[in-house]
């Protein structure tokens, strides 16, 4: 059974709410519809077999610590839903399956590299190589869906930090910096 049918299953075990989208190009594999309204977008994604380190100019990598995801992917994701998105990675082929949930928020944040991949000498896609050694994994699917749900409540914190990070004694905004009388004088003063 494929990893998309074995993700359905446990959904519909659950008896979770979802919308599949596995045949679309455009849209996440599966909606979750939570309970309070929130459409929780997961996106599959499987590595079936090691890669060909060589032929991605990536010898300095490991293989089994390493993930390639299509850039369009994220993209799309990240325009359509902001950070609050996950993405489940399934090692598919080692066994027992491990599975890894990686949301927008880590992908953000997450050290990774851009690469080129050339197709049939006629266009770029970009590719993104994401080091998975560093995420929490699991080889139970049901554990898989605990993991989901600790991420989906992290999303609730993250959300109301979206204007400003606070730290000890002080504000960052991402929309801009808040100017004090002190730093205008010093600002006025150098033009």
């Amino acid at each position: 059974m494929s990893f998309e049918k074995d993700f359905e299953e446990l959904l519909i075990q659950k008896k979770i709410s979802y919308e599949n989208n596995t045949l679309s190009y455009d849209k996440p594999d599966f909606v979750i519809k939570t309970k309070s309204g929130f459409l929780l977008p997961i996106e599959l994604k499987e590595k079936r077999q090691l890669y060909n380190l060589s032929s991605w100019k990536l010898e300095h990598k490991i293989n089994d610590d390493i993930f390639i995801i299509d850039e369009l992917t994220i993209k799309n994701l990240i325009n359509n839903y902001g950070l609050n998105f996950i993405i489940v990675i399934a090692i598919s082929y080692k066994n027992p399956i491990l599975y890894i949930p990686i949301s927008g928020y880590h992908f953000l944040l997450l050290e990774k590299e851009r690469c080129d991949r050339v197709i049939n000498n006629s266009f770029i896609k970009g590719k993104w190589i994401i080091d998975i050694l560093k995420f929490q994994k699991t080889d139970n699917i049901l554990e898989l869906l605990n993991m989901i749900k600790v991420i989906y409540k992290n999303f609730n914190i993250l959300n109301k930090c979206k204007n400003c990070i606070e730290l000890p004694n002080q504000k960052i905004y991402i929309s801009g910096s808040k100017r004090y009388k002190s730093t205008m004088r010093k600002d006025a003063l150098k033009k």
